[in-house]
């Protein structure tokens, strides 16, 4: 048969042509893929002898007096079936129904990177992996499932170099513990305090400040050994917004308590062991220290020469040197300022302190079972809020953090279970106590993730029996927990590996957790551990 005048031929050529509708002369083309064709009226043409002659059933295709819908499908979109449906003489291409993402793959690895991919209907060239993620293509040991080394880099591609390995910060003589951690901004520097000696009472000890240097090394910052005090224990690290290092800690001399200070430039210079406090009872314990915006050091220690299992916590502010480190005194001398009267039983670990972000000191304390807060003016010392009680009875070991927005995030132990809490600066609990852990829980810990998730620590039994640090995820908006606990720290099956939770945690601008803790493996025989891990 001849076609009509004026129809379009341009379909004649799609193996698909049944599917499509009636065809005019209204000059507007069915377009089937690129292959188009059409007659005007003085061109006539044989069907193609593939349509069937003047017999096909596409006749109606080319009916001069029907109309052209150009929103007709005319062929099959593109599907991965080895068939070229959209007839455009391609099969299978680019973004065809029930292609999958394939990423670029340069180093074979099976990962490829994130920003280059295709939707293919299978491996073209490169594109052949079916994850990305791989933060450098041409290191075959660089993906998502790299084994991180002391070297750096990101192997495993988590954005955080050097993270979650075990490392043995003190290895000779197995007497290291009471570690402290804190991370300087903008050195990249990780900070290490801990006491040298063994573990048993006028027993000679150092204290070592060190910075932790690529492949697990710990490059020496300072020392204070036995010649001028002969005992040494729990320590606490600060930084200040000028990089340097503040560390004091606890000393004895001759049946006299006492905390020492040091500071440490950027440039690794350290300054002079300073006796900072003079305090006539066994046990001024636990000092802390924290640096405010001025450059004022304000440090605060708990004593009990009003009796024995008896403390009340004391306060003393003073300024650094800046030409040879010496202390410089601003508020209190070296017997202090009393914060509190007397503070229920020996506070190992009873109390906590932060600036908050109007510059103030905060803490939270035990009182009796009670936890009670105190918020103290950063120029003058003198209080603004409390000592107030927060809480019901029975609480202990508090920790405070706190995010940029102000909130106060609280851990503490309720009956031998971590709890999480919101706290005012008012006294008042915003939210919970909410419980996070088992009943077996000690010296909890809390961190916040840039990602504004809070992250719960406590000590307790693994099921070998081991005394690990455990961590939790937490809905900072309810308190819910967010996923199962899980161990940190490496169960070796030694018993009593962690004494008492003896551990410091800190965080970096990257969002890297750092953790320290002290190892008890064998009686008398204790080690220092680090480790960096994502949140």
């Amino acid at each position: 048969m001849k076609w009509p005048q004026s129809a379009t031929l341009e379909c004649a050529l799609c193996l698909c042509i049944a599917s499509l509708a009636s065809c005019g002369d209204s000059g507007a083309p069915c377009k089937c893929g690129d292959a188009v064709e059409t007659m005007d009226s003085t061109q006539a043409m044989d069907a193609p002898s593939d349509l069937g002659g003047e017999d096909s059933a596409q006749t109606d295709c080319l009916s001069p007096d029907a109309e052209c819908l150009e929103t007709t499908p005319l062929c099959e979109s593109e599907s991965c079936n080895g068939r070229d449906d959209d007839c455009d003489g391609q099969t299978d291409e680019e973004d065809a129904e029930g292609c999958q993402v394939l990423y670029f793959d340069g180093d074979a690895d099976g990962f490829g990177v994130t920003d280059d991919f295709r939707c293919l209907c299978g491996a073209e060239g490169l594109y052949t992996a079916t994850d990305g993620g791989d933060c450098d293509d041409g290191d075959i040991s660089i993906n998502p499932d790299g084994v991180e080394a002391w070297d750096g880099v990101d192997q495993d591609c988590n954005g955080i170099a050097d993270d979650g390995i075990d490392v043995l910060v003190v290895e000779g003589g197995g007497t290291a513990h009471h570690p402290s951690v804190v991370v300087i901004p903008g050195q990249d520097a990780v900070n290490i305090g801990w006491v040298e000696g063994r573990h048993t009472y006028l027993w000679g000890k150092s204290y070592h400040l060190g910075r932790l240097a690529a492949g697990g090394v710990v490059e020496p910052l300072f020392q204070e050994g036995q010649d001028t005090f002969l005992y040494h224990s729990d320590s606490h690290l600060a930084r200040d917004s000028g990089g340097i290092l503040h560390a004091v800690w606890h000393v004895s001399g001759t049946m006299a308590e006492e905390m020492a200070y040091t500071s440490v430039a950027p440039d690794g210079t350290a300054g002079p062991a300073t006796q900072i406090t003079t305090m006539d009872g066994p046990n001024t314990d636990l000092p802390h220290v924290v640096v405010d915006g001025g450059g004022g050091i304000h440090t605060v220690w708990a004593s009990d020469h009003v009796g024995i299992g008896i403390s009340n916590l004391y306060y003393r502010k003073f300024r650094r040197d800046p030409d040879n480190g010496s202390v410089i005194p601003l508020i209190g001398d070296t017997t202090g300022v009393p914060l509190t009267d007397a503070v229920t039983e020996h506070p190992m670990r009873r109390f906590d302190m932060i600036l908050d972000q109007a510059g103030d000191l905060v803490i939270v304390y035990v009182e009796g079972n009670d936890l009670a807060l105190l918020v103290l003016d950063a120029d003058s010392g003198a209080p603004i809020i409390g000592p107030i009680p927060t809480t019901p009875s029975g609480m202990d070991t508090p920790m405070l953090f706190q995010t940029p927005d102000g909130t106060l995030h609280l851990a503490l132990i309720i009956g031998g279970v971590a709890h999480y809490a919101h706290l005012g600066l008012d006294g008042t609990l915003l939210l919970g106590p909410v419980p996070v852990s088992g009943p077996d829980a000690t010296a909890p810990g809390i961190l916040v993730s840039s990602e504004g998730v809070a992250v719960m620590f406590w000590v307790a039994y693994a099921p070998s029996g081991v005394r690990e640090v455990f961590m939790r995820h937490v809905d900072p908006d309810t308190g819910l927990p967010l996923d199962l606990p899980a161990a940190v720290t490496p169960d070796d099956g030694v018993s009593s590996r962690i004494l008492r939770g003896y551990y410091s945690l800190d965080t970096s601008a990257d969002g890297a957790m750092h953790l320290v803790w002290w190892d008890t493996a064998e009686e008398d025989v204790q080690s220092v551990h680090y480790m960096r891990f994502a949140p």
